[in-house]
């Protein structure tokens, strides 16, 4: 296998042992283990590690082309297995859109730690679906690799760019294109059907939002406003539904306040929205913001 197939041979053995102690301590319940890379693979680095002579025909890839130093899947898209006893249930995938950088704020959210407005601004609290507890990611994420691309669903957009389309001395593809290219992951993960001329209206709506990320100097800062400035518009627009359920529920008087203060100290919080005195009064107090 040579030099580079011993290096693989060797991070899976001193990973056997790292378990098997976190085991023999007793830690394993209380460590989180992750396992990824980097970036993808690149098969002629410098290293003259006999990988290219002792390839014999495997494809480290898959069906996605590119590699370490490319805009296409194959250089950002890594494999991530994640272990928690007693959290997250072996065995289980996951195909939300998560990014390495959001270890930060996730690793804060469990760790009950509150981060600095300038600390990490692109890294977003994905605790739920790393550790398996919800299926929903991010709505969009950067790639970069020579240059930026973005994927929002399905969708993948890489910006146009100058540079060589091939990096030769490592025969390695780098997306890299005077033109825009669009393509669709879930049916083409290899990237080799450029949608771009066909879907216009995509193309403008992922380089538009692509252009915004990189004018933005807080991404994580601005999508909590616009997640709470959306809560809150929910929050009216059910407010009158909620209102009926609620004098359907009662039949003690009722009384309504609009006002952006508490209107007495002895109220008790109840539901968020609602206050209940010492007479059994039930009474709204919409906050106004």
């Amino acid at each position: 296998m040579g030099p580079r197939g011993d290096a693989l041979l060797e991070l899976d053995y001193n990973t056997g042992i790292i378990l098997k102690t976190l085991d023999s301590l007793n830690l394993s319940k209380n460590t989180i283990v992750i396992f990824s890379s980097d970036n993808g693979p690149v098969l002629d680095d410098g290293y003259k590690d006999d990988a290219v002579e002792k390839l014999n025909g495997h494809t480290p890839g898959g069906q996605m082309q590119g590699g370490k130093y490319s805009k296409f899947d194959e250089g950002t898209r890594m494999p991530m297995i994640i272990k928690w006893p007693g959290v997250i249930k072996p065995n289980t995938v996951s195909d939300a859109l998560v990014s390495q950088v959001d270890f930060l704020a996730s690793f804060a959210k469990l760790t009950g730690q509150k981060l600095t407005e300038d600390a990490g601004p692109d890294s977003f609290d994905m605790l739920s679906p790393l550790l398996g507890k919800s299926k929903t990611g991010r709505t969009s994420v950067v790639e970069q690799g020579n240059g930026l691309a973005i994927i929002k669903g399905d969708w993948k957009y890489i910006a146009p760019s100058a540079g060589p389309a091939l990096i030769k001395a490592k025969n390695m593809k780098t997306g890299n294109s005077p033109d825009p290219q669009l393509y669709n992951l879930k049916d083409d993960i290899g990237e080799r059907n450029n949608l771009a001329t066909k879907y216009p209206d995509k193309v403008k709506e992922l380089s538009e939002l692509l252009e915004c990320i990189k004018a933005n100097q807080n991404e994580r800062r601005d999508f909590e406003e616009q997640t709470y400035r959306k809560e809150q518009t929910n929050k009216r627009k059910s407010f009158p539904h909620r209102l009926s359920k609620i004098k359907e529920q009662i039949s003690n008087p009722f009384r309504l306040y609009y006002t952006s203060k508490p209107v007495e100290n002895h109220l008790q919080v109840f539901n968020g929205r609602a206050y209940i005195d010492k007479k059994q009064f039930l009474q709204i107090v919409f906050f106004n913001s």
